[in-house]
C-alpha cells in the first residue's frame, strides 16, 4: 500500500514550486496570472490531473498536476472529481478539455 500523500513536507514543497514555475505561475486552466498566499482567488495551487487520493503513486510525477488559480481548483477541478468519482481517466480528460 502507498503511503498516503503529504502535503506539507519538504519534497511536495519543492515540487510545487517546481511546477509553478514550470507553468509560469499562470492558471492552466483560465490563464490569470497566479500569486501567492492562500486565500485570493487567484491564488496559486498545483492540482492534480488525477487525483492524489486516488493515485498516491503519482504525487510528485511531474506529468500529473499543473498550477491552477484557487478560483479553478475549488470550482471546475472539484466538480469534475466529483462528477467522474474514481473515472481516473475521465477526471483527467475532463480536466484537460475545460476552458473557461
Amino acid at each position: 500500500m502507498t503511503a498516503e500523500p503529504n502535503y506539507r513536507g519538504k519534497p511536495w514543497q519543492r515540487f510545487r514550486l517546481t511546477i509553478l514555475k514550470r507553468d509560469l505561475w499562470t492558471c492552466q486552466m483560465c490563464s490569470v496570472l497566479l500569486t501567492s498566499g492562500r486565500s485570493h482567488r487567484r491564488a496559486a495551487v498545483v492540482d492534480h490531473l488525477i487525483p492524489a487520493r486516488l493515485r498516491p503513486d503519482l504525487f510528485l510525477a511531474e506529468d500529473n498536476p499543473r498550477a491552477v488559480c484557487k478560483t479553478c481548483h475549488d470550482g471546475p477541478c472539484k466538480s469534475i472529481e466529483v462528477s467522474h468519482g474514481e473515472d481516473t481517466e475521465a477526471v483527467m480528460a475532463a480536466k484537460l478539455a475545460w476552458h473557461s
